[in-house]
């Protein structure tokens, strides 16, 4: 949000209104960047947050009283725990969007873990980490409703990153060039959560699947299709890859 700094920031919240997409983790009304998107559908309401623990750039801090403000949680994320408690009087599921990966670091630290766990037990029924371009665990974990799910990482839905992979391309040039070679990069899923709000105030997780996409680089043309419709000696070994990197909990479908 912030690469293109103030303006780019106002011009990117302009464009998602305008394509009648509600952001989350960006304000520029008088509630903040923490508060909450709900939405309700078929007697559910959902909340949604989002967050950052870090910048690649800076926008600055906002100099007029109506300019976009990003919530922030690098030093302190006591706001959006706070938020979080706070919105499980008004919404049936609580879900928190967090961009704290590094893009050349795949695994799960023990400060998203730690956060993860604080979020949780706020209220969050689903956390989901972004940042990291490689798919990362999904795990059912304890919360004080019953169950919660985090995602450390759902992959990069589309970009040029692995571009240059193809069968035959060797393990050496990925440790060279993962970047450029790695087909890792080129996986990313939709992940579906389904819980069971029967028993309210207790929450349990019904279904934890996942529809396996990949990144086509076909004719030049960058494309998120289907992994149903890659070519079957690479669907195969991705979705293998897949399940992996996602773990047991997860059922995995092309």
């Amino acid at each position: 949000a912030g690469d293109l700094g103030a303006a780019g920031l106002r011009d990117g919240l302009d464009a998602l209104r305008g394509a009648r997409v509600l952001p989350v983790g960006v304000n520029d009304g008088d509630d903040g960047p923490f508060a909450p998107v709900i939405v309700e559908r078929d007697g559910v309401r959902v909340a949604f947050f989002g967050a950052t623990s870090r910048l690649l750039r800076d926008p600055g801090e906002p100099r007029g009283e109506h300019e976009p403000r990003i919530a922030r949680v690098t030093h302190d994320p006591t706001p959006l725990l706070g938020a979080v408690t706070a919105a499980r009087s008004a919404a049936d599921v609580v879900v928190v969007g967090v961009h704290w990966s590094r893009e050349r670091n795949a695994a799960v630290t023990a400060a998203q873990r730690d956060l993860a766990a604080q979020l949780v037990a706020a209220g969050a029924d689903v956390v989901v980490g972004f940042g990291q371009p490689t798919l990362g665990p999904v795990q059912r974990v304890r919360s004080p409703r019953g169950e919660a799910v985090v995602a450390y990482s759902l992959g990069t839905l589309l970009s040029h990153f692995g571009q240059a992979w193809h069968r035959g391309v060797t393990a050496a040039q990925i440790t060279q060039s993962p970047w450029v070679y790695d087909p890792g990069y080129r996986d990313g899923v939709m992940l579906h959560v389904s819980f069971d709000l029967r028993d309210a105030p207790t929450v349990r997780v019904s279904r934890l699947t996942a529809n396996a996409v990949w990144t086509s680089h076909l004719e030049g043309q960058l494309r998120v299709v289907p992994m149903r419709t890659v070519d079957e000696r690479v669907s195969t070994e991705r979705l293998a890859a897949i399940r992996v990197a996602l773990g047991a909990e997860v059922r995995v479908r092309p």
